[in-house]
């Protein structure tokens, strides 16, 4: 990998950029691509990346190299199908669970009674009789989640010799375990007596001082005081909140999509190698994966193809410093 490229942001289009970029020398890559949703009308948001992007990201990551994508509630089965065309291995699907989504859809019977203007002076207006029948329906739901798509470049031979060989090989788990500071406990199970799939299945011992085995589920705190209540032992997830408006001020950020640095540095730590492991972001927006990498002690290049996100992630970056 080219020293010119490392640790910066470049301004371009991802596919120009990959293409110079010598083949298998990626370790990682979390990226925040369009969702294909037309997100506020934006034109960038207009489609999912093609197959030919992720076959760029494919040849320029090493074996055994994880991608993370994020993707949208209505289209991440159409980037899931790009991504395992493009040759990547599909491992798991992440969900970012939160409960600040803000209801969109629209309210029928306002819309209906705007289109049809009924005369509010009587009552009976059949108009506006119909209005009030379809009050309360709306189009969509609140949004809660949002997946992220776990891909990893198939190793070569195992992943003991992928590892020997590239320097990338599976997650950093022991580093990302949650909530290390909670004690051991015991787990009385009401099958503790029983046999299953020929085994007897005895209490469960739970390490806590090593922390939780990080899962496939992130929650921001809203969601975890519901699910976990009162509970003893250590965290079951990770909690993160969506990203905060002192967050945004901070680095005087107006892109739509930020996703919090919180997250962006955990899944940077989650597949951190034991050499570090260059991240790649094809779709770097405002910088927010440059920023985790740093905070994780990675190496990093950034592409965006929008002159006002690279300027605010330049500015982000040099905030670290």
């Amino acid at each position: 990998m080219s020293s010119v490229m490392l640790n910066s942001i470049i301004h371009g289009d991802c596919l120009a950029v990959m293409a110079t970029m010598p083949s298998n020398t990626i370790d990682t890559i979390i990226t925040d691509p369009p969702y294909g949703i037309r997100f506020r009308g934006n034109k960038w948001d207009y489609d999912i990346p093609s197959i030919h992007c992720f076959e760029e990201m494919y040849r320029v990551a090493k074996p055994g190299a994880f991608l993370l994508c994020f993707g949208g509630s209505r289209t991440f089965h159409r980037m899931t199908v790009h991504i395992e065309d493009a040759g990547w291995k599909i491992k798991d699907t992440m969900m970012w669970i939160y409960g600040s989504g803000m209801p969109k859809g629209l309210d029928i019977g306002k819309e209906m009674n705007q289109i049809f203007t009924p005369n509010l002076s009587n009552p009976k207006d059949p108009k506006q009789v119909l209005g009030q029948k379809w009050q309360g329906w709306r189009t969509a739901l609140k949004p809660a989640f949002e997946p992220i798509i776990i891909a990893m470049k198939p190793i070569e031979h195992t992943y003991v010799f992928n590892a020997l060989q590239h320097g990338v090989a599976g997650f950093n788990i022991d580093q990302s375990r949650l909530d290390t500071q909670s004690r051991s406990f015991h787990c009385q199970s009401k099958y503790a007596n029983s046999v299953v799939f020929g085994k007897s299945m005895r209490p469960l011992y739970f390490d806590g001082s090593r922390g939780r085995y990080p899962s496939n589920v992130v929650m921001d705190e809203n969601v975890s005081e519901i699910v976990e209540g009162q509970v003893k032992g250590a965290s079951r997830f990770f909690y993160c909140m969506k990203a905060t408006s002192e967050e945004r001020i901070a680095g005087n950020n107006h892109h739509p999509t930020v996703k919090p640095l919180k997250l962006m540095v955990y899944l940077c730590t989650l597949t951190k190698t034991p050499f570090g492991g260059v991240v790649l972001d094809p779709f770097g927006g405002s910088g927010t994966t440059a920023v985790a990498a740093i905070e994780a002690k990675r190496p990093y290049i950034l592409v965006e193809k929008e002159l006002e996100y690279v300027r605010i992630a330049r500015g982000r970056v040099e905030g670290c410093k």
